[in-house]
């Protein structure tokens, strides 16, 4: 049972704290953790800092019957020709109307902002995304359940894509193999499955093509399954493994090596008290004074109803680790032109360390 009480309250104490009245969130991921549902543009949730005065949902008007069906919050439906006129309406129900109130600015455009502003010309709107941000950070037990049972069908969708591609399949045929696995058993596709083959292996939008990938090649398939509650948001597990079918050259199998060298120094890194940037550089001094050095560069982020939530997993973050936070970790080691080597895992942050809940070998090739 979802604890929306809870992320209601601590909502508020941060409201509090960063001397806002309210919030406006308009993202379908904030919504949907802050009210249990969400309906068609345009959403908004209003939350207030008063503890008396609970959230106001705001959605379509065609819609509103339908989403106070599942959720306990007061719903207004709104004219998506006019929807400013409803969200005033509903801050004024909740005395917000001359109020100082935060909204995610990342989400938001700019005509949407300017009729926010002409609807409540006494309200004063500030950017807070940052805020929301923090709260989703830490993921509660019901989250963290969601996200093992998406780990382990995005376990099972890797290796459909590993086996498609050992009986010879082209990495279409292999992408495919990975997407209807997700399918049958109840996920949702985060995005297309990216596999690439040999130079193929090193871009950053590696759309699966009908090459049958050589023996040699080091294959790179990116893939995430989700558990969701509607196609545009969800609960996300992310990972990436790099494979050869055959024995790979000396020179491949020392690159995928430093990969899973790097990859297992950071994992082992990951507890509770240290910062982001501190995990991240004991990864990369695994491959310091090696060949590998300068094309080792480390990479992440955070994750959970978004497939890329804040922060960003880098060598810059003062970030601190703490239980509940969940990470996509994906070093890279890229010789240009030539060949990618990459590992990710989804891990989640626990009092004692971590826990993996993206469960396959590091060491999937010759």
């Amino acid at each position: 049972m979802t604890d929306l009480a809870g992320r209601w309250a601590k909502t508020r104490a941060a409201l509090h704290n960063a001397a806002l009245d309210g919030m406006l969130l308009t993202t379908e991921p904030s919504i949907f953790y802050l009210s249990g549902t969400v309906g068609s543009r345009p959403p908004g949730l209003i939350v207030s800092a008063d503890p008396e005065t609970e959230p106001i949902l705001v959605c379509r008007g065609g819609e509103r019957d339908s989403v106070a069906a599942l959720t306990s919050l007061q719903v207004l439906g709104a004219d998506p020709r006019n929807p400013a006129a409803t969200l005033r309406e509903a801050f004024g129900t909740m005395g917000l109307t001359r109020g100082t109130i935060g909204f995610e600015d990342t989400a938001i455009t700019y005509t949407e902002a300017v009729n926010l502003k002409m609807a409540l010309p006494e309200t004063d709107f500030r950017p807070a995304t940052q805020l929301i941000n923090r709260l989703r950070l830490v993921k509660d037990e019901e989250e963290i359940a969601h996200m093992r049972k998406a780990g382990e069908v995005s376990d099972l969708a890797m290796m459909a894509a590993i086996e498609a591609l050992k009986a010879g399949k082209s990495e279409t045929l292999a992408a495919a193999a990975a997407e209807s696995t997700m399918r049958e058993h109840g996920m949702f596709i985060a995005y297309e499955t990216l596999i690439g083959s040999g130079f193929r292996s090193g871009l950053l939008r590696r759309y699966p093509n009908f090459t049958v990938p050589d023996p040699d090649d080091i294959i790179k398939i990116d893939l995430a399954a989700k558990l969701s509650f509607a196609s545009g948001y969800g609960y996300h597990t992310d990972q990436t493994r790099s494979i050869t079918i055959g024995k790979p050259s000396p020179e491949k199998q020392a690159l995928l090596e430093a990969t899973r060298d790097v990859q297992e120094a950071i994992v082992a890194a990951l507890k509770p008290g240290k910062t982001v940037r501190e995990v991240s550089l004991e990864g990369l001094a695994v491959v310091k004074g090696t060949s590998f050095e300068g094309l080792t560069s480390m990479s992440g982020h955070g994750l959970g109803l978004d497939i890329h939530e804040w922060p960003s997993f880098n060598t810059t973050s003062e970030v601190i680790l703490e239980p509940g936070q969940c990470y996509a970790i994906e070093p890279h080691i890229i010789v240009p032109g030539r060949h990618t080597a990459c590992l990710e895992d989804t891990l989640i942050i626990t009092e004692n360390g971590h826990e993996r809940i993206t469960h396959l070998p590091y060491e999937l090739w010759g």
